[in-house]
């Protein structure tokens, strides 16, 4: 019983610091943070967004679903392992992140 109670022990705290790890995340704008740089997301005026995306960037490439594809699966990088700060998923692709997509 004792090593049963050893096991769920740790793993409760191995729990608790993903969770506390997530919330200092969510504090610096999580979606684009590392444990190294946080940025903070800069937001425009309503006006803004009501002329839409297109009107700030431009219009998408008629081909920007083969580019994506071709950044994710095929060029320089793809296979490079990296683990998100963001999310509490284990490592992973670029490559690996598109197939799931």
């Amino acid at each position: 019983l004792e090593p049963l109670f050893l096991r769920q022990r740790d793993d409760l705290i191995s729990q608790r610091e993903r969770v506390m790890r997530s919330l200092r995340m969510q504090q610096a704008n999580p979606k684009f943070s590392t444990e190294q740089e946080t940025r903070m997301a800069t937001f425009g005026k309503l006006k803004e967004f009501h002329e839409g995306i297109g009107s700030t960037l431009g219009f998408p490439h008629f081909r920007l679903w083969e580019g994506m594809e071709a950044e994710h699966c095929r060029r320089s990088g793809c296979d490079r392992v990296f683990t998100p700060a963001n999310y509490n998923s284990g490592p992973t692709t670029p490559c690996g992140e598109w197939m799931i997509a």
